[in-house]
């Protein structure tokens, strides 16, 4: 790899948007929510053995973790009622990823949050750093 991020965005480009299928991955709640990646990393690497396409692999790895975070949001909000997700941070730019995860989370009837205007990565951390900053400094000067 020769940049950040490069591994990630040559899965995304691989993956076979009509394949639907997932790996049979478990999540742990004792006491965190956690995904068990050895799981995720047994699947594909059975389905390699088995000839099938880096494709289909690629694909089956994304739909995996999607349907992990709608699980994990599922118990989150039976713990807790709440009902609203809001998908930020860099993983989101992956829009295969984006997609799978926000349209499981509106078949689970969450309601769902992304960027528009704004990055979900560092571009829009350091917007709202810049606001908070703009807001202590009037503050100061009232």
């Amino acid at each position: 790899m020769t940049y950040e991020g490069q591994a990630a965005i040559l899965l995304e480009q691989c993956a076979d948007s009509l394949e639907r299928g997932a790996y049979p991955t478990g999540l742990g709640d004792d006491p965190m929510i956690e995904l068990r990646g050895s799981d995720l990393v047994r699947g594909a690497v059975e389905d390699l053995r088995a000839g099938r396409s880096a494709a289909t692999v690629a694909a089956r790895f994304h739909n995996t973790l999607a349907r992990c975070a709608v699980q994990a949001c599922a118990r989150l909000r039976d713990r807790t009622g709440l009902a609203v997700v809001a998908l930020s941070g860099g993983v989101f730019q992956n829009a295969l990823l984006l997609e799978r995860t926000a349209h499981g989370l509106e078949a689970a009837r969450f309601r769902v949050l992304t960027h528009s205007a704004l990055p979900p990565n560092d571009g829009g951390v350091s917007f709202g750093q810049a606001v908070v900053a703009a807001a202590r400094d009037r503050r100061r000067t009232r």
